[in-house]
C-alpha cells in the first residue's frame, strides 16, 4: 500500500501519521496495476487523471505523478525480476 508519506515529500511516518491507504498495487490479468483509493490528482504517464477506484498500469520506466498538490511526488517504475519498485 501507498500512504501519504509515500505521496508527499513533507509527510513522514510516525505514531500520529494518517495510516489510511491512498493506493495499492495488484497483479491482474498479467499486468501490475496501481489502484487509486484516495488520491485526488493521481496522473498517468500520458497525463490523464486516474480517478478514485480506477487503475494505472505499472510499466518499466513509467513516471506517475502521485499528486499534483504542493509537495506531491513523481515516481518512476522499475521492474526487477518480474517484481516492481516505485
Amino acid at each position: 500500500s501507498l500512504f501519504k508519506w509515500h505521496v508527499f515529500d513533507n509527510i513522514f511516518p510516525g505514531p500520529d501519521a494518517d495510516r489510511r491507504p491512498q493506493a495499492y498495487c495488484a497483479f491482474y490479468q498479467g499486468k501490475w496495476l496501481l489502484i487509486n483509493q484516495a488520491l485526488r490528482s493521481l496522473t498517468s504517464p500520458n497525463g490523464n487523471r486516474v480517478e478514485i477506484n480506477q487503475a494505472v498500469e505499472l510499466r518499466e520506466g513509467a513516471q506517475i505523478c502521485l499528486s499534483q498538490e504542493a509537495h506531491g511526488c513523481i515516481v518512476e517504475v522499475s521492474v526487477v525480476n518480474k517484481y516492481f519498485f516505485v
